[in-house]
């Protein structure tokens, strides 16, 4: 197999910068692939930390779509040359655990933990679930599709909030509505909007269902519940956590994006493939699109970065001006950002704003490639431990449940 050695494949500019690179996108080849997912050397070049006490680092590690997948995948794959099978394990909550550790080692209280959405799955038990989310220790996780397709048959809202009571991380669901009481609901446990610190900064968070995709939803079971119109919604919430204290905004949305499909079908490559040139629209598919149309109307700097889910697409692009991160479901995959806070003109500096490539969570590397990913014929194959901003990623076995 040819490798291509490209280290401008990590993409990490400035959502504001020209984003183009004369060599980006040779990796997009069929038999182009070289550590597009991970960042296991020259550690020092990517997420610098912020000197001085006025620029504030706000570091984010998103997943999405869990839908209750808490262990790894595993791969088998043969190497013709050896004759030998190799058993490739990615993602699992015990990975995003490993990554982020590296993380918080480098950025401490500055690295927030999310879940945009679809937490659980009605093949799944939803307590052990929320039990090693704990152990995660989000700072905040929104509610999207799978979340309201569990077997609860009457007051389906009252009973999701009973059954969260055991999280020990804030759940939002921003723009649920009762029409019984023509009021919003009033619950124990999930949150309209909460107000998390990270480091020095605050971090207001909002989670809103797309009202397209509400409309899917079994409405025998979501009996008189409405979801208001998004917009309008996190405008009222943005300005409200603002007064309360929030330096930046977070959105989490229901609406997915495909930034992947289009260069994947002109570039004649999988869409694992796909390279971002994070300040062109045009490569997502964008039309009729809630969300697109959503961020669209928002004045400036009403919301600082967006995550979504419900669509098995990677994002990392710029959307009306918004900083959009999305990954593959599964939890395979870890989205990641870095935004900087100006605490003298209080507010995100933009040009600051670092968007990085979705990280497939390797639990361990192919030494020819530096990565895991398993959808090409390797000869020869050494098995080498994964390395995440020059740090050995260490998976651990999850804790035992009760």
């Amino acid at each position: 197999m040819k490798i291509i050695v490209l280290f401008s494949l990590f993409i990490i500019l400035p959502f504001q910068s020209c984003s183009t690179h004369k060599d980006m996108g040779q990796n997009q080849i069929i038999e182009g692939h070289f550590r597009l997912y991970t960042y296991p050397e020259k550690p020092n070049e990517y997420l610098v930390k912020s000197d001085g006490e006025r620029y504030q680092d706000i570091v984010f590690a998103a997943i999405n779509d869990l839908e209750g997948k808490i262990h790894p995948n595993s791969y088998s794959v043969i190497d013709p040359a050896q004759n030998y099978k190799y058993d490739i394990k990615i993602g699992g909550l015990s990975a995003y655990k490993a990554y982020t550790n590296i993380l918080k080692q480098k950025f401490g209280s500055a690295l927030q933990l999310v879940s945009s959405g679809s937490l659980f799955s009605e093949k799944a038990n939803m307590n052990e679930t929320i039990f090693y989310l704990n152990y995660l220790g989000l700072d905040a996780s929104g509610l999207s599709k799978s979340d309201f397709t569990l077997p609860f048959r009457k007051n389906y809202m009252q009973e999701l909030d009973k059954r969260l009571k055991s999280a020990k991380f804030p759940v939002l669901s921003s723009n649920v509505f009762n029409l019984s009481i023509a009021n919003k609901f009033q619950f124990e446990n999930i949150k309209e909007s909460v107000i998390v610190s990270a480091g020095k900064v605050k971090v207001g968070y909002i989670s809103l269902i797309a009202p397209a995709l509400a409309q899917t939803f079994d409405s025998r079971k979501l009996n008189k519940t409405y979801f208001e119109s998004m917009a309008p919604k996190i405008i009222t919430l943005s300005n409200e956590l603002r007064k309360k204290g929030a330096d930046v905004v977070a959105l989490m949305a229901s609406h997915g994006l495909d930034c992947t499909s289009q260069q994947a079908e002109t570039e004649h490559i999988d869409s694992y493939k796909v390279n971002f040139m994070p300040n062109d629209e045009k490569v997502c598919d964008l039309f009729k699109n809630e969300l697109a149309l959503t961020l669209k109307k928002l004045p400036p700097s009403m919301v600082d970065i967006v995550f979504t889910n419900g669509m098995n697409s990677k994002v990392s692009n710029v959307i009306a001006g918004h900083p959009v991160l999305q990954s593959y479901e599964g939890a395979e995959h870890l989205s990641w950002a870095k935004l900087v806070y100006d605490t003298k003109l209080k507010r995100v500096v933009k040009t600051k704003t670092q968007l990085m490539q979705p990280i497939q969570m390797c639990h361990s590397f192919f030494r020819e490639t530096q990565d895991c990913y398993v959808k090409e014929v390797l000869r020869n194959i050494e098995i080498t431990p994964a390395k995440f901003l020059g740090e050995e990623v260490k998976v651990q076995p999850l804790p035992t449940r009760i």
